[in-house]
């Protein structure tokens, strides 16, 4: 683990630590409270859906992280499943206060079911700061003629518009 404090800002790097639930719950904690945390690495540590579910309660109310993904809060390799990452979705994009801008969970294996749960989110979505989505869908899984995965990175206030276009492929 190391803290790099960047003007009374930290940076935290927690990359496979390989934390117990309730080392997961201080962490979850130390996001929901701390105003000073601008990034955290918590990639890696095979953390699940219940965890993730945990970490979008505090993500929803955190003011300082502006990212998910490589520069921000980092969550790749945590095995969160559709259930997990559409809960983190459904939290950021229901928080007024989130100073989130942009979300990439590409490459974390999201199917149909997760796919599904992130578009409610978004086509929903109050968060006034998040404007940049990136996430994957294995194409495999839908219609069994693609090997590669969809990636789909989209300004949020475009979703309604991809709405009306959900038959066509995004690459």
């Amino acid at each position: 683990m190391s803290n790099n404090e960047i003007g009374g800002y930290f940076d935290v790097d927690l990359r496979g630590t390989r934390y117990t639930p309730e080392g997961t719950k201080a962490i979850a904690e130390a996001i929901r409270v701390s105003p000073f945390i601008t990034s955290i690495d918590l990639s890696e540590n095979d953390l699940g859906s219940g965890a993730a579910k945990g970490l979008a309660q505090a993500i929803a109310v955190n003011t300082s992280i502006t990212s998910v993904g490589k520069d921000g809060l980092n969550l790749k390799d945590n095995y969160f499943g559709a259930e997990g990452w559409g809960a983190i979705f459904a939290a950021i994009c229901s928080s007024q206060v989130s100073k989130i801008t942009s979300i990439d969970a590409s490459g974390e294996g999201i199917g149909p079911e997760g796919a599904k749960l992130i578009g409610q989110a978004l086509g929903n979505s109050v968060n006034a700061s998040l404007t940049s989505v990136r996430y994957a869908i294995d194409i495999d899984s839908l219609n069994g003629s693609f090997g590669v995965e969809q990636y789909i990175c989209v300004p949020c206030h475009l979703v309604g518009q991809l709405e009306q276009q959900r038959n066509r492929r995004i690459l």
